[in-house]
């Protein structure tokens, strides 16, 4: 049987919009062959062990230099980081993000209601990939309610043999690029509308090597 792997994870929250969170956004993963390792798996874990101060890695946290990153240096953080963007841009995978802007949506209903739609279509724009598979198994760690309805009634309203299974972060380094890639498109997000962070900006530099150096490089594995 072939079976597709798909990692998914979100960032932001169901509530109103706020100056720091104007956004949801859902990342889907697709990975058929969970045993795809690299090169840079050997310097990936090699950093973890130097850097990590845990045992995985929260991009977000990193980047702003927040618990467990405190009082580790921007550039060993920074080594960190492009480790685990090394290591995804070696991995033979695709991706889609679904992301809805908090101004577009008038309650969390009405946010919940089109994730649901954007991540259907999805599944929907790509079903002549999905139906080479027998199988998708779909990987998420259950930690916000919205998603995980989201996740079910997309997959199962579209899809057949669909497979559900609580993944955490710290037991597979592709829900660790799931999360890498929520904060790309909420990069990509500040690139268009603005509100970089002042550590945000002093961490990953200018708007130019965003775009081009880190968002660019993983542009050919978008669906």
């Amino acid at each position: 049987m072939r079976k597709i792997h798909v990692y998914a994870d979100e960032l932001g929250d169901a509530g109103p919009y706020s100056e720091h969170s104007p956004i949801y956004s859902l990342s889907l993963l697709f990975l058929d062959e969970v045993s795809d390792r690299n090169k840079n798996l050997r310097i990936l874990k090699s950093a973890i062990r130097k850097y990590g101060g845990d045992h995985f890695i929260h991009c977000g946290n990193l980047i702003r230099g927040e618990e467990p990153y405190e009082g580790v240096l921007r550039e060993d953080r920074q080594a960190l980081f492009y480790a685990l963007v090394s290591y995804a841009g070696g991995i033979d995978f695709s991706f889609k993000v679904a992301r809805v802007a908090k101004t577009e949506s008038t309650s969390p209903f009405s946010l919940e209601g089109e994730l649901l739609e954007r991540t259907a279509k999805i599944l929907t724009d790509n079903a002549a990939l999905l139906s080479k598979y027998d199988e998708v198994i779909v990987h998420y760690d259950a930690g916000q309610k919205t998603c995980t309805k989201v996740l079910s009634g997309a997959f199962l309203t579209t899809l057949s043999k669909v497979t559900f299974t609580k993944t955490n972060q710290w037991e597979d380094l592709f829900m660790q690029v799931a999360d890498l890639l929520c904060v790309l498109d909420n990069l990509d997000y500040k690139l268009v509308h603005g509100g970089f962070t002042h550590s945000e900006e002093k961490f990953l530099g200018k708007r130019r090597k965003i775009k081009k150096e880190l968002l660019g490089r993983f542009k050919a594995k978008e669906l």
